[in-house]
């Protein structure tokens, strides 16, 4: 696997968008990051429309050729022992939500999340990166939204994903980066 010991949230999009502009270059996919709503506010005092961007649907989207399906995913880092799914949280419950509306209409739709390496006592958990597939008919999402399920173990998201290597794009490579490759396969 490979993967990095420790990535920030940021630090980790920024991989994946290195790594998505690589395949974009050698025509597998067209990705990038995905569009940002706007809602118009209007200043009490001066009456002018103000954009504020909502920062609540998923991290990414692509359009695999040759017949132009979107595959969209949201990027996560958790440090701890589980990343927390509730959907307490409004943008996250948003985020979900899209994800399960575009899985209904044929798209594919991950969270991939990287796992940080964790030093305990008396072991160490190593780092990993796994996709797990968004689906309208999945037990795990029908947990999630029903407050069933509050967060996934880094065993769960094994047991529920997919392990994504991490290596060098094509033979000139020298930097490693998740392969998204794999968001591809159905």
């Amino acid at each position: 696997m490979n993967a990095p010991p420790k990535l920030t949230g940021k630090e980790f999009e920024e991989l994946v968008i290195y790594r998505a502009r690589q395949m974009n270059a050698a025509g597998e996919w067209h990705a990038g990051r995905y569009g940002v709503q706007v809602s118009m506010t209007r200043d009490p005092v001066t009456g002018v429309l103000t954009p504020q961007p909502l920062k609540s649907l998923p991290d990414f989207e692509a359009a695999i050729p040759p017949n132009g399906r979107q595959v969209v995913w949201e990027t996560k880092v958790c440090s701890g022992a589980s990343y927390r799914v509730s959907t307490e949280n409004q943008r996250k419950e948003r985020q979900l939500k899209h994800l399960i509306d575009r899985a209904a209409m044929g798209c594919l739709c991950w969270l991939v999340v990287h796992f940080n390496e964790r030093r305990l006592k008396t072991r160490t958990d190593e780092p990993f990166t796994v996709a797990i597939k968004v689906m309208p008919d999945s037990q795990l999402i029908a947990d999630v939204l029903a407050a069933g399920t509050k967060s996934l173990s880094r065993s769960e998201s094994r047991l529920y994903g997919r392990l994504i290597p991490w290596n060098t794009f094509g033979p000139q490579g020298r930097k490693k980066h998740p392969d998204l490759s794999m968001l591809m396969l159905d």
